[in-house]
């Protein structure tokens, strides 16, 4: 179905997974948009591509499409000014700092005796972490 129809497929694939998400959310990150646009500038692809991600974006509200830049330029905005419009909806997505990230990296570390024996309680090793 894909080789004939690839974009009735990726259609039908938008459509199984908002039938199954329920009240959840899935967000796709769309790192090859840089690329889309290169091919569109070179003659590769035609613009109506992006006429087709629109029509997907606005398909259904369960599934949100993020572009590389996106986030990226959110919280540069946000580390400037200490306010970006679209933090809230990135945080409720789950998209954590490097720094909350690291941390977490460094409880696992913790507990599992990477650094030192004989630490078990988990409130202290997250205050240890986060020195």
């Amino acid at each position: 179905a894909y080789e004939e129809n690839p974009f009735q497929a990726f259609l039908g694939l938008c459509d199984l997974l908002d039938s199954c998400l329920g009240d959840q959310r899935l967000v796709v990150m769309m790192d090859e948009f840089g690329v889309l646009l290169g091919q569109i500038r070179d003659g590769v692809l035609d613009a109506s591509i992006l006429d087709f991600i629109r029509g997907i974006i606005q398909r259904t509200n369960r599934i949100t499409f993020l572009f590389t830049g996106a986030v990226g330029y959110c919280l540069l905005q946000h580390a400037v000014q200490g306010w970006c419009p679209s933090i809230p909806f990135i945080r409720r997505a789950g998209i954590r700092t490097a720094k909350e990230i690291q941390d977490e990296k460094t409880v696992m570390k913790l507990m599992r005796g990477d650094f030192m024996q004989g630490i078990g309680n988990p409130d202290e090793m997250l205050r240890m972490a986060e020195m």
